[in-house]
């Protein structure tokens, strides 16, 4: 059994024929404009890239301990030299610090860094632990 659709025509009528040249040339600008959007995201995108490249040269190359957290204490990333601190390996990326058995002793290290989260400027305090190397 057929499903009651309605019929829609179309007239030739000059009045139909302008309303549907005007819809094609309001589509046709429309289409226009997310081209031009669409290229500058684009390019947009390449900017990103190359700094989130620069910026990961950076970080490989580096030899101060800087690990970046977000309110939570969720590592976001970090360098070599502080994965040697705490025994990070790429996966803990998304892991809360405070999950990170690492090879310093600082007890205070959470509430330090909550306090610095919180608007105190920095944090000073000596640690103990394993030697690097």
């Amino acid at each position: 059994m057929r499903p009651n659709l309605p019929i829609i025509g179309i007239g030739a009528s000059a009045g139909g024929v302008e309303a549907l040249e005007s819809s094609k040339e309001e589509l046709q600008s429309v289409s226009e404009e997310m081209q031009t959007v669409n290229l500058e995201l684009h390019n947009k995108i390449e900017e990103l890239d190359c700094a989130n490249s620069d910026l990961n040269n950076q970080f490989q190359s580096t030899q101060i301990a800087i690990i970046f957290l977000d309110k939570d204490l969720v590592i976001r990333s970090f360098t070599p030299a502080i994965a040697k601190l705490f025994n990070l390996i790429p996966g803990d990326r998304g892991r809360p610090l405070t999950d990170i058995a690492g090879r310093i002793v600082y007890p205070d290290l959470e509430n330090d860094i909550r306090a610095v989260f919180g608007g105190r400027t920095h944090a000073v305090d000596q640690i103990s632990g394993a030697a690097v190397g």
